[in-house]
């Protein structure tokens, strides 16, 4: 049986646990810690009441990183768009402001995306020393100035 007071424990670990916004990634070491404090402390939950909490907090921390307001260098370097690019969007009302008009922010979930981040792709069709042999055919003479 367990302890009333090992119960109030966990109940205030789930609850400061549901009011913290966190990012996604961190929610699966989150729960192996409180699942270690569950097991620490003998407290035997219902699966699902453990779920449906489980995925609250999912939601909720998809949540909170989509809205983020992030700077406008932050901003582009998750979107593939220069600061400059992305200023020019939110003086034209394209993209909203998150922020204020001396200091404009932008909700990840309102970036406009480039293919690849806008990483130069390098075609893989032509192997790297076909074209060092076509630029040295195509010179004329192969680089020589006889």
């Amino acid at each position: 049986m367990v302890g009333l007071r090992a119960q109030k424990r966990a109940s205030k670990r789930v609850q400061r646990c549901d009011q913290t916004a966190m990012n996604p990634k961190d929610l699966p070491q989150a729960w192996r810690d409180q699942a270690d404090a569950y097991e620490r402390d003998g407290v035997l939950v219902r699966a699902d009441v453990l779920v449906r909490r489980m995925a609250a907090e999912l939601e909720a921390a998809f949540d909170s990183y989509e809205k983020k307001a992030l700077r406008l260098n932050e901003a582009a370097s998750e979107s593939g768009y220069s600061k400059d690019g992305l200023a020019r969007l939110v003086r034209e009302r394209k993209i909203p402001n998150a922020g204020r008009k001396s200091t404009p922010r932008i909700r990840r979930c309102d970036l406009p995306r480039r293919p690849n981040g806008g990483v130069a792709v390098i075609a893989k069709s032509v192997d790297f020393k076909e074209q060092i042999a076509r630029s040295i055919v195509n010179t004329g003479n192969g680089g020589h100035d006889d």
